[in-house]
């Protein structure tokens, strides 16, 4: 055995309270897969349960924010049957409920607040979440703002020279649900000339809504110029990117927006919402434009003027590359995650795996 490494960990050190299917392609699912690698480097293998642990609990138990109701009813009845001494408690923030469901939002804010402020660990994945956070974990200390990564440590390869040309490509990379708002951006495309076309990518998460935007394209008779391409990965992911001309993310909410990073690995400018995430990743004026969520009068205007002006177009792709040279790849989220997480184990970040 080599100087610095110790044994691997038993099964049970950590586990993963999710409701996730983490087969499913989403920006939360995708990080909850590169944190299970960057422990599994390590030496520390992931159990993923649906339920609260009962018996002996495991040493650390990470908590998807998809479960923060469920995990706030656990710690209030005393963390169910779990025995002493309990789990260290690590909130996995990947969106903020309250912010990300405002029917509910007085609902979800008791439990984050009940969470919260009883994790060892709260994990956000941008600055502007991280901010509305910290009021709620017990001492500052304990809150990390670890954004995800990208496939590319600089401009991606598969970024071309984009030059003007006489037919203008959107693409949107989201999956069919309502707070992604693609229904606004059809009603947009509508509005534009006939020569800009739209890629969207991405699963159907709400059937209904994915029967609200198929009938939509036929109303506003976009047919000819909307192709679905349903969920993408890897090089057809990639294609689709660098076929484009323009990115464009109408949701309601993001927090933190991984396919907009992604397209500015690629050098694409991008139209979005002035939400968090994509405020992180934006800024003022870093190669996109943000508009107001829903309103599609300013999505309108943002696209015309993104497709009409092929030199604003071309200044904000090359403020594309650089921010998205910038931002995290997915190896250095990996080394930040074990830097938070593998203290609560006593185990260094650099440990080996096994």
């Amino acid at each position: 055995m080599r100087g610095d490494a110790v044994p691997c960990m038993a099964d049970d050190a950590v586990a993963l309270w999710t409701s996730a299917d983490l087969s499913t392609t989403t920006g939360g699912n995708l990080y909850l897969r590169h944190l299970i690698q960057a422990l599994e480097e390590a030496g520390v293998p992931v159990r993923l349960t649906a339920a609260p642990p009962t018996g002996a609990p495991p040493r650390v138990l990470l908590v998807d924010s998809l479960v923060l109701d469920r995990a706030a009813a656990w710690m209030a009845a005393g963390r169910g049957d779990a025995a002493e001494p309990p789990a260290r408690v690590v909130a996995l923030m990947l969106f903020q409920p309250s912010a990300a469901d405002p029917d509910r939002a007085a609902r979800w804010r008791r439990a984050e607040a009940a969470v919260l402020s009883r994790a060892d660990v709260v994990i956000a994945v941008g600055p502007t979440q991280g901010r509305a956070l910290r009021g709620l974990v017990a001492s500052s200390d304990r809150l990390r703002v670890i954004p995800p990564g990208k496939d590319a440590p600089g401009p991606h390869p598969g970024a071309p020279s984009r030059k003007p040309r006489e037919r203008l490509r959107l693409l949107c990379v989201a999956n069919w649900s309502p707070v992604k708002r693609i229904h606004l951006l059809l009603e947009a495309l509508a509005r534009l000339p006939d020569v800009v076309t739209l890629d969207l990518v991405g699963a159907v998460l709400d059937p209904d809504y994915a029967a609200r935007l198929r009938a939509a394209i036929v109303a506003l008779g976009v047919e000819r110029r909307v192709r679905v391409h349903g969920p993408l990965a890897g090089s057809d992911l990639a294609r689709r990117y660098a076929a484009a001309d323009v990115f464009v993310l109408p949701s309601a909410y993001e927090s933190y927006g991984v396919a907009a990073a992604e397209a500015l690995a690629f050098g694409l400018p991008v139209v979005g919402c002035g939400v968090p995430g994509l405020r992180d990743l934006l800024g003022e004026g870093r190669g996109g434009i943000l508009v107001p969520p829903d309103d599609v009068a300013a999505l309108t205007s943002a696209l015309e003027r993104v497709t009409r002006d092929p030199g604003l177009r071309a200044r904000l792709a090359r403020e594309a590359v650089a921010r998205g040279a910038a931002l995290p790849t997915w190896a250095q989220t990996r080394r930040a995650l074990r830097e938070a997480l593998l203290p609560l184990l006593g185990a260094k970040a650099h440990r080996p795996a096994c």
